[in-house]
């Protein structure tokens, strides 16, 4: 009886966990046609491959592929020091990364307030999520206010996000406006700092996609 019951105990424990691993970033409705544009390279004998793609890499896809129905990029970031316009009191965030305008139309992540066309259309605009919302203006509505980033930038607050789940591959407290950074205009090929995401038009098979990246190679690389 104990065998059979430490047998079924470890069972159970170990299909809780396949269930919630297999769950993550399935809340997506169109997580079937989701994939990320990661990048495979051999540069002076070494080989490598990164989870990031270059910043032009998101719009030529979508100019150049009619497959290709949608894309969005995250450019992740350090720790920031955030605190409210004309107080004191500061606080370190690192769940921080820029975001193209459509975030919130690509993915299912809930604006709870805030325009989800254009809430991170202007520069130095942002996002933050409910808890840190809480946390800065408690009950106040933060919508218009000031943030101001390392002591240096005000930063306008455009919208505030349910929190991410925990069985999401996302979990950031801040999103800041892709229009806020120089680099996601760049048009070099050559350098990875950004996750690409693609959409890709509703029953298309990707490896079709995909054979056709070496034609993008030679034409941009």
């Amino acid at each position: 009886i104990l065998g059979l019951s430490v047998g079924l105990t470890c069972f159970l424990m170990i299909s809780l966990y396949v269930v919630d691993e297999l769950s993550y970033d399935n809340f997506h409705s169109d997580a079937h046609r989701i994939y990320r544009m990661d990048f495979t390279g051999n540069i002076n004998g070494s080989e490598f491959i990164i989870a990031q793609s270059s910043a032009p890499a998101s719009a030529t896809m979508v100019a150049e592929f009619p497959e290709v129905e949608e894309a969005t990029r995250l450019r992740q970031t350090g720790n920031w020091i955030i605190k409210r316009k004309n107080t004191e009191e500061a606080y370190n965030e690192d769940n921080v990364v820029y975001a193209d305008q459509n975030f919130f139309q690509f993915w299912d992540f809930n604006l709870l307030s805030g325009n989800v066309e254009n809430c991170l259309e202007r520069p130095n605009t942002l996002t933050i999520s409910q808890t840190l919302a809480d946390k800065l203006f408690k009950d106040e509505d933060p919508l218009v206010k000031i943030l101001v980033l390392d002591n240096d930038e005000d930063w306008e607050i455009t919208g505030v996000f349910e929190d991410m789940p925990e069985n999401s591959h996302f979990n950031y407290e801040m999103l800041l406006s892709m229009e806020s950074r120089e680099e996601a205009k760049s048009k070099m090929w050559m350098s990875f700092n950004f996750q690409t995401y693609m959409k890709l038009q509703e029953g298309f098979n990707p490896d079709v996609l995909e054979a056709k990246f070496p034609a993008l190679v030679e034409k941009y690389i």
